[in-house]
């Protein structure tokens, strides 16, 4: 039962019923049924009460024709719950009041019309202890107040013949009243003493406001609930809330000096001598600058962590009382001078987790407790400056924190609401690991890391818990868009797919390339190279990541080392880069096995200056990583130190591998390489020495050809494939292995098969077409021959990453682009095609371990339809038959992938000169 308090009180004196004798809410209803055409020319309205229907009742009695309207309040003006600009604005229109003044009889005419109130002044009495003054009637202080309407406005009440109708159909028993006459509901279930009957709101509080009614309405449902599933009644622990006024008062002084103090910029309202109509009054602000210096005077200050917080969590559950044992305190200055973090204090519990997982993980050991006992506190090291120590913001501190006393430094006002945790495969890292983006109502708030069957210790990507915020940017490609005169103007997706067909039929087919990102998903690299291959009869398809690499860079499955066995290594060279920037989440197990005392960590950098030396128990300068690995190959092989039973058994090529070593000029090759001969013997008696040993390369800092070598190196020492030991080929996208799996490559279809013999007739059945192209010409190759007479990109921007692109691109007829953001590319593009993210339309991505992992959508897409839809749509377009959704379109590619994990070649040396 919510039936309300719909009833108004009258006075409360033994008066009779008189026709100017009205509740306040009646009067209200009344008034607005007829449109507010009451009339109340001459006379004296009297209100009686002070909340904000006492308020109504004398401005709209105002508005209605009396020039003579008094409030009557019991209490001063300070005790009033009316809202305090009411009570100014009612005074500006020129109504009246009597404080410290109440009813105490009724007059009458012959007629039985009330024609005047008997009151009485009152005194407040001030009571120790309490918010509110105790009133007392002042002996001898009656006066007469006339008037010819009178509009008690003290509370309202239930409507009880709504309660007859069921105590009638119960006969044994009839709804319970409290003594302030309302429905006497339990206070923590709602159930009445009937049981079957709950009740809530007004009903049952007595007239309070619309979001209390609203919470009782809603806890009553859930208990109701219970109650019609006959389970036990569950109660909801009060939640603990820790706020600092309790722990001192809070003034204006405490914030001075760190906010500015700004006057609220008063209401525009309309003049009094405009307002005796029903017309508004407040006439809102009226320029942009008033509207923006209001906003940013709120000083919502909620937690951020506040529907995530451990100790809040534990102190519900317990029942914690925050003030029993209340004592002395710290205080602190909420630190928020660096870029990417904040750290408050107050929040700390000295759990300890951001220090041991900086020390353990990050490396860096950035954060350290400080003092003792009761007086303990954490800062950074040496109690320095946040941005003068060695923190590198990877995040970790923050992602562990928790209570929230370690929080990102947001751009933007956060407040405390519950976050929806969907999951994702981080699409900023190419390790495939497993995250969380922070949602409330479609927009993202923040990353956490996800334990899952890749990251399984918890750990998250510096760049996606920092970099979320693109997911949310408004200026993005919403429609397709045509240039018209050098203006991009907005089309309809069937022009566009039309003016795709027209311009694949002016030109030949080799005439087409194709440029496909590695952001994309599995399945959109999939439809794209099937829509190029079967519709374009092109295989001139590629990605810029090919500009200086080729097939060469995929490696076997069996020759990487797999992620978890990293564990296992017990040395561990990083070639080349700064891990902790370019791959952090590996950093964090690499440190984290140094901290283990697992392994030892030696770093091989040209740069004598970067950071990361001083996470590494050695570092080794040179000037070129591929003579480098050479050096040691040819060391190895000279002084027939080079493994032998499983070389010359299984490697193919080793013989003219060491033929082309024994060519090379030795001491050359070390000047090269910018090292030493001592050098090159101590790291290859190492690697002969430590059977578990790996190699951790990152491809934005190693070329194709050092790669190669270091391979070559792992095969000689019989590294390669055994566990703990081999190499870790860190790819720059998150897909980056997906263009090798999905045949993004000229002369390689899905499941980096070649295109020939038996493989071209299973693709001419799956993909049901008669004819695929013989010509495999790289599309790089076809663009700077500028030969490309249409050019379609999807995902990429050749424009910023390629230097001679713009020009090379100059004599294109047609270039396509599809997009999520404006970009250098699309300034030049005569069609532009709105793209989604990854998590907008579900999929799967390939990490760097070659292990592919599926996703599903979690955010709404920003338009009508989704790449695949779209990609569907253009396959259809050349009579091509294709899924529209990933789920569809995953069980077809699988089935073009290689029907065994691993060739018989894969151990074969590479000669790189």
């Amino acid at each position: 039962m919510a039936i309300g308090a719909q009833n108004g009180d009258l006075l409360g004196i033994n008066e009779k019923p008189a026709p100017n004798l009205i509740s306040g809410i009646d009067f209200l209803k009344r008034n607005a049924e007829t449109n507010n055409d009451t009339d109340l020319s001459g006379k004296r309205v009297v209100v009686v009460g002070g909340g904000n229907t006492a308020m109504d009742c004398c401005r709209s009695a105002r508005r209605c024709g009396s020039e003579d309207v008094i409030v009557l309040y019991r209490r001063t003006e300070a005790d009033m719950p009316a809202n305090p600009i009411e009570i100014h604005e009612s005074k500006v229109e020129g109504v009246k009041y009597e404080f410290l003044a109440a009813p105490v009889d009724v007059y009458y005419d012959e007629h039985g019309n009330l024609t005047g109130l008997k009151c009485i002044r009152m005194k407040a009495e001030k009571v120790p202890g309490s918010r509110r003054s105790n009133i007392v009637p002042i002996e001898g202080s009656e006066f007469d107040l006339p008037c010819d309407l009178v509009l008690p406005a003290t509370g309202q009440k239930i409507q009880y013949p709504v309660l007859d109708h069921i105590n009638d159909y119960y006969k044994t028993e009839s709804l319970q009243l409290n003594k302030w006459k309302t429905l006497d509901a339990n206070e923590n279930t709602f159930q009445m003493n009937i049981p079957k009957i709950f009740a809530a709101g007004d009903a049952v509080t007595g007239p309070t406001n619309i979001i209390q009614a609203i919470a009782g309405g809603k806890a009553a449902a859930t208990y109701m609930a219970q109650f019609i599933f006959n389970q036990p009644f569950t109660f909801k622990q009060k939640q603990f809330v820790s706020a600092r006024d309790q722990f001192a008062p809070q003034t204006k002084d405490l914030y001075h000096g760190k906010f500015e103090y700004l006057d609220r910029y008063e209401m525009p309202v309309l003049n009094e001598n405009e307002r005796f109509n029903f017309n508004e009054v407040e006439l809102g602000y009226q320029n942009h600058e008033e509207v923006m210096n209001e906003l940013s005077r709120c000083l919502e200050c909620g937690c951020s962590a506040f529907y995530d917080c451990d100790l809040q969590k534990y102190s519900t559950e317990y029942g914690a009382n925050q003030t029993h044992y209340k004592g002395d305190y710290q205080t602190f200055e909420r630190n928020s001078v660096h870029p990417k973090l904040e750290l408050d204090n107050h929040k700390c519990i000295l759990c300890g987790r951001c220090v041991r997982v900086c020390k353990e993980y990050s490396g860096n050991r950035v954060w350290e407790f400080f003092q003792r006992g009761s007086k303990t506190y954490v800062a950074p090291n040496l109690e320095g400056i946040l941005q003068e120590s060695r923190c590198d913001a990877c995040g970790l501190c923050i992602d562990t924190c928790p209570t929230g006393a370690l929080t990102e430094n947001y751009i933007f006002k956060i407040l405390p609401v519950p976050y929806n945790h969907l999951p994702i495969i981080d699409p900023f890292g190419s390790e495939g690991f497993e995250a969380e983006l922070l949602e409330y109502k479609g927009n993202i708030y923040g990353a956490t890391a996800r334990n899952g069957f890749v990251n399984h210790k918890g750990l998250i990507n510096r760049d996606l818990f920092f970099n979320y915020s693109i997911f949310n940017k408004s200026r993005r490609i919403t429609q397709p868009m045509e240039r018209v005169n050098g203006k991009l103007i907005p089309i309809s997706m069937d022009a566009a797919i039309e003016k795709i067909v027209k311009s694949i039929r002016k030109v030949q087919n080799v005439d087409n390339a194709i440029l496909v990102s590695p952001e994309l998903t599995n399945e959109a690299m999939y439809m794209i190279q099937k829509w190029g291959r079967v519709g374009l009869q092109t295989n001139s398809i590629g990605s810029t990541y090919f500009i200086n690499r080729s097939k060469l860079s995929n490696f076997d499955k069996n020759d990487i080392l797999p992620l978890h066995e990293l564990e296992g290594s017990k040395q561990i060279f990083i070639l080349g880069g700064n891990l902790a920037q370019d791959h952090p989440v590996i950093s964090h197990l690499v440190q984290n096995n140094r901290f283990n005392n697992i392994s030892k960590v030696t770093l091989i950098t040209d740069d004598e200056n970067i950071e990361y030396t001083k996470r590494v128990d050695s570092t080794i300068v040179v000037k070129d990583y591929f003579y480098f690995a050479k050096a040691i190959c040819y060391y190895l092989v000279s002084n027939k130190l080079d493994f032998g039973i499983f070389v010359n058994g299984l490697a193919q090529g080793l013989e003219e591998y060491k033929t082309q070593l024994h060519q090379i000029n030795y001491a050359e090759l070390l000047d090269k390489a910018g090292t030493d001969a001592e050098t090159i013997e101590k790291i290859a008696q190492i690697i002969i020495d430590i059977p578990e040993t790996a190699f951790i390369l990152s491809e934005k800092n190693n070329d194709e050809k050092t790669l190669l070598e270091v391979k070559n190196l792992m095969l000689l020492t019989e590294k390669q494939g055994k566990t703990f030991s081999g190499i870790i080929n860190l790819k720059p996208s998150c897909n980056t292995q997906g263009l090798f799996d999905m045949g993004i490559l000229p002369e390689y279809g899905p499941g980096f098969r070649k295109i020939e013999g038996s493989y071209v007739e299973l693709l001419k059945s799956s993909w049901n077409t008669q004819k695929l192209s013989n010509d495999f010409i790289c599309p790089g190759d076809v663009i700077s021959k500028n030969s490309a007479k249409n050019l379609f990109i999807f995902g990429q921007n050749p424009v910023k990453d390629i230097p001679q692109a713009l020009e090379m691109m100059k004599n294109s007829n047609f270039i396509c682009v599809q997009s999520i953001f404006e970009n250098e590319t699309t300034e030049i593009a005569d069609l532009v095609l709105p793209m989604n993210f990854g998590i907008e339309i579900g999929g799967s991505y390939t990490s760097s371990f070659k292990v592919a992992q599926n996703f599903q959508a979690v955010k709404k897409t920003s338009f009508t339809w989704n790449d695949y839809q779209f990609y569907a749509q253009l396959h259809n377009a050349f009579g091509i038959v294709s899924p529209s959704h990933y789920s569809e379109i995953f069980l077809e590619m699988i089935s073009l992938l290689q029907p065994t994990c691993c060739s018989d070649k894969r151990h074969k040396f590479e000669i790189n000169n």
